[in-house]
Parts: C-alpha cells; sequence; structure tokens
C-alpha cells in the first residue's frame, strides 16, 4: 500500500487522549472498544462429554 499511514496501530492510556492526538493531528480514527470475555471453568472431564 502507497499509504503506510493506514497500516499504523497506535494505543493510548486512555480513550480521550487518543481522540485528542488524532483531532490534533487530523487523522481519521475509529475507536475500538474493548470487550469483556466471558470464562467458562470446566473440569478435565467435561472435553469427553459427548452432549456438548
Amino acid at each position: 500500500s502507497q499509504d503506510t499511514m493506514s497500516e499504523v496501530k497506535l494505543e493510548f492510556p486512555s480513550k480521550q487522549q487518543a481522540i485528542d492526538y488524532a483531532e490534533k493531528n487530523n487523522i481519521d480514527y475509529y475507536v475500538v472498544e474493548p470487550q469483556k470475555s466471558k470464562i467458562i471453568i470446566k473440569s478435565y472431564t467435561d472435553n469427553f462429554l459427548k452432549d456438548k
């Protein structure tokens, strides 16, 4: 790609700092909110149960 800026991923300590940086430098941006993952605790034998 000719546009290397489209391939750059930046991370900031806060969402507001990221937005301020992008707006100050006239950079198009989008914010990806972190998603919580649900942890399912199961035993080792659950891996071999047929009724999944």
